[in-house]
């Protein structure tokens, strides 16, 4: 990952290119040399972020906290669908203020404007699979390899379903980076359920999202095309209703 510092006027404009990861530290000794120096108001722009994964949502949430530690503020831009997709998986949507681009981002500072959150664009193929549907439904899940013999199964509640992902409501929470087998129970389906893969993304911060805490964010790995299809199909017909 590297990092190029641009400024508009007071505003710190951090151009990330490449991959937030594990090694992506230095964006937060970065917002920390920023924030000790007097610039408490910062744009992260994603644009050329080609992948994030679960320990890039945590430098991310932390870089964050530093700058509302010392109430400053913080936005992204230029978001990419995917990460865009991830953020809403795992609820942290909600959290940072997001905008489409820079220029709007940078207005943004600007009291008289309002937040402008990323959209997919209505001809994106995307858009299917990234439709969420806000409804309580029982998931039962467990870790996909484990050492334990029990391995015991869990249960818990999934809103925000998409087929990319699920926020996961319980108290058994896995650790970032766990692989897990879900058995998404569909209502009203004749008790019909669907089994898929996925891997916890994130688990929820107390401090940035007390109403989604305790939960985690899973995204789907590997999933079948006609498992898709079919979890695609529930959310389209419920979210019509």
């Amino acid at each position: 990952m590297r990092i190029n510092i641009t400024y508009h006027e007071k505003i710190a404009i951090l151009n990330i290119i490449g991959e937030i990861d594990i090694n992506s530290s230095v964006l937060i000794e970065m917002v920390g040399k920023l924030l000790r120096r007097g610039t408490n108001k910062i744009i992260i722009n994603l644009g050329d972020v080609n992948f994030i994964d679960y320990n890039g949502l945590s430098v991310l949430a932390i870089a964050y906290k530093s700058v509302l530690n010392v109430k400053g503020i913080v936005k992204l831009a230029h978001v990419p669908v995917r990460v865009m997709e991830l953020l809403r998986i795992v609820r942290l949507d909600n959290v940072f203020d997001i905008y489409k681009n820079l220029d709007k981002a940078i207005k943004s500072f600007d009291p008289k404007e309002g937040p402008c959150k990323e959209i997919l664009p209505d001809d994106s193929p995307l858009r299917r699979k990234f439709q969420r549907l806000d409804m309580d439904i029982s998931i039962y899940y467990k870790r996909t390899e484990s050492d334990d013999k029990e391995n015991p199964l869990y249960s818990g509640l999934a809103g925000n379903l998409s087929g990319a992902g699920l926020f996961l409501r319980g108290i058994n929470m896995l650790p970032a980076g766990t692989k897990v087998d879900l058995d998404i129970v569909l209502p009203k389906e004749s008790e019909k359920s669907i089994t898929l893969q996925g891997i916890v993304m994130w688990i929820a911060d107390k401090q940035l999202q007390p109403d989604f805490y305790p939960g985690m964010g899973v995204q789907f790995i590997d999933i079948a095309r006609d498992a898709q299809e079919e979890l695609i199909g529930f959310i389209e017909k419920n979210i019509a209703k």
